[in-house]
């Protein structure tokens, strides 16, 4: 959409004792509706793991990161 707002941000995020990477991004559109992007992705061995989070609920998507952020790797 040309003129949604955009805003991002990428870091690291330990998750289980393991290190991910992070990518956030925030979309504000012009109807009013707010959309939050979340992206972790790490190796396991050769192997890309990668998970995304997308809630236009802000609720919902609490739930969902919380639980992702507190998931245990074994």
């Amino acid at each position: 959409m040309p003129k949604a707002k955009l805003d991002s941000i990428s870091s690291t995020q330990n998750i289980s004792g393991l290190e991910f990477q992070r990518f956030d991004v925030k979309v504000d559109f012009p109807n009013g509706m707010k959309m939050k992007s979340s992206s972790f992705s790490r190796l396991f061995d050769k192997k890309e793991f990668t998970v995304y989070i997308i809630a236009v609920d802000e609720k919902i998507g609490k739930q969902m990161l919380d639980a992702f952020l507190n998931y245990k790797f074994e």
